[in-house]
């Protein structure tokens, strides 16, 4: 291998200042590039020539003023002049050490959260090179890894096992690569099933109810991907919660029940009429009256008026002119007490029959059909605008 294939050693010191490599570290980099290139088998003129070549320009300008410089080395013959440029070297560079100092160095030092056991066990061994411990060094680093490392699992596992040293950074590495194992397992996605939420509620309105469709029997794992999202919001139904239709929420506008009063939250005023509920009172009205549903909707596709009241009280009693047309005005006066339930118009309690049912019904109260006088009107639960005056209820 020639010596232009391996790199050489940066200068020690280029500029005045302060080493940027300690010179004992610097010179076991040093010595290792001198084995590389085989010096071994130069002179040791030309090993000395090497070393003080890389030694950087202040670095040489502090060398060749060193008093043992300027007074010679001798004939370079009899002389190992690269051994003693080293010994001056190592003199001049190498600081003074506190023993106490360096001890209380090597003792104060915990390991660092980013830091693993092998690189915090590497810098125990970089400061007791200098706080002579000797046969003490492997119980020392050992006890320092059990007081000082950083995952509490570790030193408790350490405090009862009594392991060596070596036993000790093997017994570390392994639970920090479990945790490590461990931590990557938790983060895999959990794959779903389609189906397994049967209802979820939305954090913006609790009042949502999110459904999804049942798995089949032999369904696979649904991929986390945007396909099976975009299928996933296809099997999701909203439900509106007050009037229980899907398709829509409860602040929509298409929805049925949008302005109706709830009884729960405002109770009825005495006098008011209170029925048994949608059901019942459709079936009682057209059970007194002896029409059936269908002739209900018939009449009320027919009925003009009723199409706009039930327009108005799902999109509101905007003021455009058409309050004051004489249709409107017994809705009018009762707007806020209208609402629809199950695509009826209703009046509180009470159903608001299309035009072409009204006059049966004025006809057969009349006449006594249903033998209780005027008062049936509130008794079978209608409300007719026109003749909003013989109800007492109205």
């Amino acid at each position: 291998m020639g010596d232009q294939s391996i790199s050489a050693p940066p200068p020690f010191l280029a500029t005045p200042g302060d080493p940027p490599i300690p010179w004992k570290q610097w010179k076991k980099i040093f010595n290792t590039y001198m084995l590389a290139i085989g010096s071994d088998r130069y002179a040791p003129p030309r090993r000395q020539a090497i070393l003080l070549h890389h030694l950087g320009i202040e670095g040489r300008r502090i060398y060749e003023n060193l008093p043992e410089v300027s007074l010679g080395m001798g004939d370079g013959q009899t002389t190992n002049v690269f051994d003693m440029s080293v010994q001056m070297l190592d003199k001049q560079f190498t600081p003074k050490t506190n023993l106490v100092l360096q001890r209380h160095k090597f003792f104060s030092m915990v390991q660092r959260k980013d830091e693993d056991i092998a690189s915090y066990v590497a810098s125990l061994r970089g400061l007791a090179l200098s706080c002579e411990f000797h046969q003490l060094l492997d119980s020392l680093t050992r006890g320092q890894i059990v007081r000082c490392a950083h995952d509490k699992r570790i030193r408790e596992k350490l405090l009862v096992k009594d392991p060596n040293l070596e036993e000790a950074i093997q017994i570390a590495k392994g639970m920090e690569h479990a945790a490590v194992w461990l931590k990557e397992m938790e983060e895999v996605p959990k794959e779903t099933e389609p189906g397994i939420i049967t209802e979820i509620r939305k954090k913006d309105d609790p009042r949502v109810k999110v459904e999804w469709s049942k798995p089949t029997k032999n369904s696979e794992t649904m991929k986390v991907n945007t396909e099976e999202k975009r299928k996933a919001q296809e099997w999701r139904v909203i439900k509106c919660y007050r009037c229980d239709a899907p398709g829509h929420i409860a602040s929509s506008r298409t929805c049925a029940a949008r302005n109706a009063i709830c009884r729960t939250c405002v109770p009825m005023s005495e006098g008011e009429f209170v029925g048994d509920g949608v059901e019942d009172t459709i079936g009682t009205v057209l059970g007194e009256l002896a029409i059936t549903a269908q002739e209900w909707e018939d009449a009320v596709t027919t009925d003009p008026v009723l199409k706009i009241v039930k327009e108005k009280v799902v999109n509101g009693w905007r003021d455009d002119g058409e309050h004051n047309c004489g249709d409107l005005v017994g809705y009018l006066k009762v707007k806020d007490q209208l609402n629809i339930v199950n695509g009826m118009l209703q009046r509180r309690d009470q159903l608001v029959p299309p035009a072409g049912i009204r006059k049966h019904i004025i006809e057969i109260t009349h006449q006594g059909h249903l033998g209780r006088g005027p008062e049936s009107l509130a008794e079978i639960r209608v409300y007719l605008p026109a003749s909003n005056l013989h109800n007492p209820h109205s």
